[in-house]
């Protein structure tokens, strides 16, 4: 069940005995991706688990009573209709940041940077950020990220949606979970509710 306003979320629990433990954001999904029956996975890094405010090492998970939270996974749909899960976040960019960025966050942080301050990986939403920023305008969003100070501003829009599309054209990078991917065309994308649970 998403998470509502006001609600408790996640609870305790420990990692199942010989339970998977993985390191990155780009693991978790690609361990949801292989259909593994996992009832929790545990997780020690990436930026949903600095979202989430994880802490403790991979023995610790194993050994200790953790928090154990449900969350879920995003999917895009690429052109050649293959699917893509991503736990974090999507950036399509281009160089020196210039035309229009767009982030679809499932996590709040995106490396140093608070991109969605608001974003909760449970809600059954993501945050879809678009900006379109003059380079003065960069420079000043670009030093006021770490904080997530950089909205409200006229050109930097949030919405919170549950699917939706883009488009990724010559000379954008695609980047899914700090992982690149090579492909352009039209990018469906969609949230799966609940898709696993975290221990951390």
């Amino acid at each position: 069940m998403t998470i509502e306003k006001g609600e408790d979320w996640g609870g305790r629990g420990r990692l199942p005995a010989g339970g998977p433990v993985v390191d990155s954001d780009a693991d978790l999904a690609a361990r949801w991706s292989a259909g593994v029956p996992d009832l929790i996975v545990g997780l020690t890094s990436g930026d949903l688990h600095r979202t989430v405010g994880g802490r403790g090492s991979a023995e610790q998970l194993r050994s200790e009573e953790r928090t154990v939270l449900p969350i879920d996974v995003g999917v895009l749909t690429l052109p050649d209709g293959s699917h893509l899960p991503f736990v974090a976040h999507v950036l399509r960019r281009r160089r020196f940041w210039a035309g229009t960025t767009l982030a679809i966050m499932n996590a709040s942080f995106l490396g140093e940077w608070n991109v969605a301050p608001r974003g909760h990986p449970n809600d059954g939403r993501l945050d879809v950020v678009e900006a379109s920023l003059s380079f003065s305008d960069r420079r000043k969003a670009l030093s006021r990220l770490p904080s997530g100070a950089h909205v409200p501003h006229p050109n930097i829009s949030i919405r919170r949606l549950k699917r939706g599309t883009f488009a990724v054209a010559s000379g954008d990078r695609l980047i899914v979970d700090g992982e690149a991917v090579d492909t352009s065309g039209t990018i469906e994308w969609s949230v799966v509710s609940d898709a696993l649970s975290i221990a951390i």
